[in-house]
């Protein structure tokens, strides 16, 4: 019996056939509507309070169905035109949803863990089988969305069989087992158990968003089942949430998080930058306050400036003996400001260099 929380495959078929049903009633492509799920859910947690992440999804499914106020399938006015379509769609797959599960199905699983298998569904979208030609399979990177015949047939229920690492093994070679494989049956069968396992051990390591591309060297050896596939001129990539958004899910599944600096996009840069500046500008005038403390105190016992004919330092009193007045101990003054200026350009050469060193 699953955990409290987590994917089970009930959970996992009604999602599936679901994206397959909306699909076509829609017109919709399923890559592109895993990706609006995806999208609306990212909406969702970035925008709402600290416990909309961890509750419960039917929780607010069942407030809709009541006809009560459920903000994650509400829009407001001015927010229709834009994402009015996609709201509709998301609201749709996840009532189809309960069309498949009973409450307890459910098992109470949190948005987060919903976006993440959302994810997960996506970066598997990539695998190529049956192999098409290569031309083909480059052109269209979420090969197995292309129908909902085959998009069901991999996911849902089939009697091939499914090695994930295959693809990237030599022909003579037999691929890495840590990644487990479905069997050919003779019959179709459902293929859920080893979606939800492979998901509940990959997670944390899906999260970590190690695997790109598909092609690069090394992925016959990977930890995920899938992989996530960037965006190119010549065609769509995969859709991931906010940084913000992904802190949040890494705090939730104890992972380490992205750089504060990257919290939320340029603004949060920009203002960790603007807070690291002034707390520069507050270790110089910290520093500028102690040298002036020192010549302050240094001024409270008799006060001595350099004679430029002899190098020495002489008082006041020795200056107007010998020249008869003050103006040479005014100009010897200037002298004093020129170290002082040259003392604080010290300072601030030591700290831009401590600073650039903390970079």
């Amino acid at each position: 019996m699953a955990d409290q929380g987590t994917i089970t495959a009930e959970f996992h078929n009604a999602l599936v056939r679901s994206i397959a049903a909306v699909s076509d009633e829609e017109g919709v492509g399923i890559y592109d509507l895993i990706k609006i799920l995806i999208f609306e859910m990212n909406q969702e947690i970035s925008c709402g309070y600290v416990d909309f992440g961890p509750s419960p999804v039917f929780n607010w499914l069942q407030l809709l169905r009541d006809k009560k106020y459920s903000h994650p399938f509400i829009l407001q006015s001015h927010q229709k035109e834009v994402r009015g379509r996609k709201k509709d769609l998301f609201k749709k797959c996840l009532l189809q949803m309960t069309t498949h599960m009973v409450k307890g199905d459910w098992n109470d699983v949190s948005w987060f863990e919903f976006l993440v298998y959302l994810l997960f569904i996506q970066s598997n979208t990539h695998h190529f089988l049956p192999s098409p030609e290569k031309q083909d399979w480059a052109a269209a990177p979420a090969w197995l969305c292309r129908n909902s015949e085959v998009f069901l047939d991999f996911f849902y229920k089939s009697k091939d069989g499914f090695h994930p690492l295959k693809q990237w093994t030599r022909p003579f070679d037999k691929p890495l087992g840590h990644l487990g494989f479905i069997q050919e049956s003779e019959e179709p069968t459902e293929r859920a158990w080893y979606w939800v396992d492979r998901f509940e051990k990959e997670k944390k390591d899906l999260l970590m968003f190690r695997n790109w591309a598909g092609y690069n060297q090394g992925m016959e050896k990977r930890e995920t089942t899938g992989w996530f596939a960037r965006i190119s001129k010549d065609r769509d990539g995969d859709i991931f949430p906010y940084g913000a958004v992904i802190n949040q899910l890494r705090d939730h599944y104890g992972l380490e998080r992205i750089s504060g600096e990257y919290d939320l996009g340029i603004q949060e840069t920009n203002r960790v930058a603007y807070a690291k500046e002034k707390e520069l500008e507050a270790e110089i005038q910290k520093l500028k306050e102690d040298i002036l403390v020192g010549v302050q105190e240094k001024s409270e016992e008799e006060e001595k400036r350099v004679d430029p004919t002899d190098g020495k330092a002489y008082t006041k009193r020795d200056f107007v003996e010998v020249y008869g007045g003050t103006a040479e101990w005014d100009a010897a003054g200037n002298n004093v400001g020129q170290a002082w200026n040259l003392a604080l350009a010290s300072v601030g050469l030591h700290l831009l260099i401590r600073y650039l060193s903390r970079k």
